[in-house]
């Protein structure tokens, strides 16, 4: 089976003190087009098993997310390249995407 790719559409976060701990849920469009959802952890794992990959698309470009490590060592995902490294946080937080 190969490695699904996904469209992160948007996000659910949690009132944290520390930003890196926001993103609690991811939302993506699945292969039929249709919205799911995905615990931030189990994306993390995904990508970590390279069963998935998951990107953003910011005015008309594909942002690849990647594994990472914050500053406390905790793994997350991170934009590729660039000067967006958290564009996770810029993802809207909606709960039922369309």
């Amino acid at each position: 089976m190969g490695v699904e790719e996904y469209q992160v559409i948007s996000v659910e976060k949690a009132f944290r003190l520390t930003p890196w701990e926001h993103v609690t849920h991811i939302y993506y469009r699945g292969p039929d087009g249709t919205p799911r959802r995905m615990t931030y952890f189990d994306a993390i794992r995904a990508v970590e098993e390279n069963t998935a990959h998951f990107y953003v698309v910011r005015e008309g470009n594909r942002i690849a997310l990647e594994l990472a490590h914050n500053a406390l060592g905790y793994r997350c995902l991170r934009a590729s390249e660039g000067n967006v490294k958290d564009i996770l946080l810029t993802v809207p937080d909606d709960r039922e995407p369309g």
